[in-house]
């Protein structure tokens, strides 16, 4: 695999998501004010976006890699660089979302990109985990086992189904 064309594209990767990130910070934050409301607006919104923090460490192992800083054989480099790109690409789709506005909620886009993970690798039950954990912990309300099940049955069955 060429490490040097990984490292290209997770950079361009990079760009993408400071500016899904730039786009998400404005609707969240909206216009400036007061120190102290800003202050607690700021609290509640991370500064560098999850997605920006893994895709530079990813940048930065490659590089190692490149430059003998550390070596691992060739059969884990292969697992990784596989997780890396089919990470990179599911990452890359959702941060175009969010910066054409076919989305308005990162949250929203995570949730349906991680059931289509689960769902893609034959793991219902994960999904179904999943989904139910997130909707208690994001919606304020309790989403029993049977209505998860159901949700995820019928977003796997054509994927048109919304999930919120």
């Amino acid at each position: 695999m060429n490490r040097e064309m990984v490292i290209e594209r997770l950079v361009m990767l990079e760009s993408v998501i400071e500016k899904a990130g730039m786009v998400t910070l404005k609707d969240k934050l909206g216009e400036p004010g007061e120190y102290e409301v800003d202050a607690e607006r700021l609290g509640k919104v991370d500064l560098f976006n999850s997605h920006l923090i893994k895709v530079s460490e990813d940048i930065n192992f490659i590089r190692d890699l490149i430059t003998n800083k550390k070596s691992i054989d060739i059969d884990t480099e292969r697992v990784f660089m596989i997780a890396t790109m089919r990470g990179a690409n599911r990452l890359w789709k959702l941060h175009h979302k969010v910066i054409t506005g076919d989305f308005d909620s990162i949250e929203l886009l995570e949730l349906e990109e991680t059931i289509n993970e689960y769902l893609d690798d034959g793991s219902k039950i994960n999904a179904i985990k999943f989904y139910r954990e997130w909707m208690n912990d994001n919606t304020g309300r309790a989403c029993s086992l049977r209505e998860a099940k159901d949700k995820i049955d019928a977003y796997a069955g054509g994927r048109n189904v919304s999930l919120i």
